[in-house]
């Protein structure tokens, strides 16, 4: 089971890779004070179905560095499971894409102090929060990525 600080950076991501596609969210919710650290992303809006991929992989994917996990751990995990089951079921609908490649290059994206930064202070603020945290909100805290 994912620890509730895995659960913030997982959602967390999902809303900067969002961000960093070109698309947005309605809201990212976080429920730290139940024993299942409940967690949405909701609303993802994205310029196509390969960024929604990236969407959809950058929780599991961040949440496996950051836990210092093998990434086929965080994937027999219901939410890795979940948005991994997701962006397959998308990459085999997009000719020439292939799944291995985009999980590689979705590593490099987020590979950046920048980014990292900007994941951690989404997180932060998640943990923090009595409600969800908005689009304009996220903005807000993050700026420009």
């Amino acid at each position: 089971m994912p620890t509730i600080e895995e659960r913030t950076h997982h959602e967390a991501a999902h809303g900067v890779m969002a961000h960093c596609v070109g698309g947005r969210f309605r809201y990212i919710t976080m429920n730290p004070r139940t024993d299942k650290a409940n967690a949405l992303t909701y609303g993802v809006t994205v310029p196509g179905q390969l960024a929604m991929v990236y969407v959809l992989l950058a929780g599991p994917l961040l949440e496996s560095a950051i836990g210092g996990k093998p990434i086929g751990d965080v994937l027999t995990q219901p939410s890795g499971c979940s948005d991994f089951l997701k962006a397959a079921a998308l990459v085999e609908q997009l000719p020439g894409v292939d799944l291995g490649a985009t999980i590689a290059d979705i590593d490099r994206r987020f590979a950046t102090p920048t980014r990292i930064r900007a994941i951690q202070v989404v997180a932060k603020a998640l943990l923090t929060r009595t409600r969800a945290l908005t689009y304009r909100e996220f903005v807000e805290l993050v700026g420009a990525l």
